[in-house]
């Protein structure tokens, strides 16, 4: 029996019991509050949510993208192995980041501080677009913060678009906000 779930113009069809395990890289920011303690209770809840040991990059320090005027972001990009798949994994992030404490949702570039944010980075090497999440994630290209953790835990990924590695995806990056390891 076939599962069909529909995300607007995207429809995934997924055999019922098919319980298949995803690989997905996700990014974590937070510039607010505890930023490791905020990190922390994403990295448990993500946990949660794999089959294997999650993966996880160091943290990086980076000037914020998209508004001068916030405050510095704490990022890693996490790995995690799922048996969920997007349209669940993406209900289950949103409401972790409810749970931490996250406000509204940027939109339309208009960038804010905020507790935490997830961003679903890949899911396989799936494609797609919706309303409500495109995979790949249509930045992880343009923004350091995301290509130097993602580099550190998997140098050699490729976006399924892509010819080139995350590693090589870094050298290409025009993004000239200062990025570092803590």
């Amino acid at each position: 029996m076939l599962a069909q779930f529909n995300l607007n113009r995207f429809t995934l069809m997924v055999k019922q019991g098919d319980k298949r395990e995803n690989i997905v890289f996700l990014s974590v920011g937070t510039n607010l509050g505890d930023r490791f303690l905020n990190i922390s209770a994403v990295e448990k809840a993500l946990q949660g949510l794999s089959v294997r040991p999650i993966l996880m990059s160091s943290i990086y320090e980076s000037e914020p993208w998209g508004n001068d005027n916030l405050e510095p972001f704490w990022n890693c990009v996490i790995r995690l192995v799922t048996l969920l798949e997007p349209p669940e994994l993406l209900r289950r992030t949103q409401q972790i980041e409810i749970e931490i404490g996250r406000g509204i949702k940027s939109k339309d570039r208009s960038y804010k501080n905020r507790v935490i944010d997830l961003d679903l980075l890949t899911f396989n090497q799936l494609t797609f677009n919706s309303t409500d999440l495109t995979i790949p994630h249509p930045f992880i290209t343009e923004r350091n913060f995301v290509l130097q953790p993602f580099a550190e835990i998997a140098p050699s990924y490729k976006l399924p678009y892509s010819k080139y590695t995350i590693a090589e995806e870094i050298e290409k990056c025009v993004d000239e906000l200062k990025c570092s390891a803590l």
